[in-house]
Order: C-alpha cells, then structure tokens, then sequence
C-alpha cells in the first residue's frame, strides 16, 4: 500500500499561519523567504522544484509544535 503525501492548500496554510499569530512577515523571516511568496503559496500557488515550499510548510509545523508545548 502506498501512502500519498497531500500538501497542504493555500487556505490550510494561511488557516495555520493565523492559528498560530504569525504574519506573512514573521512566517517569512522564519523560513527564509519572501512575504510575497507566503502570498503566492497562500492563493494557490504550487512550485514545481525547489525546497522553499517544504521549508514554509516545515516551518509552520514546527512554530505550531512550539506553541502547543507552551503553559
């Protein structure tokens, strides 16, 4: 059985970006991209190569991670 991966959309990005009270701004800072392509993935943009897509994506999971840890 083959497990397929399903990356997030745009708006499970931005749902999780606010979840967590980041801006487009910290977001970017964080995974070492620019606010503009936090906008571009969050309106559904999809890069076909490259890792800064995996790297928004990690980023997000990892701050969120944090924040649940947190008192």
């Amino acid at each position: 059985m083959s497990v397929h991966y399903q990356p997030p959309s745009g708006e499970e990005l931005m749902l999780q970006r606010r979840r967590i009270g980041l801006s487009k701004y910290r977001l970017a800072a964080h995974a070492e991209c620019s606010p503009a392509y936090i906008s571009m993935l969050e309106d559904g943009y999809r890069p076909k190569r490259g890792d800064a897509f995996a790297r928004v994506v990690s980023t997000l999971n990892e701050l969120e991670a944090r924040k649940e840890v947190r008192p």
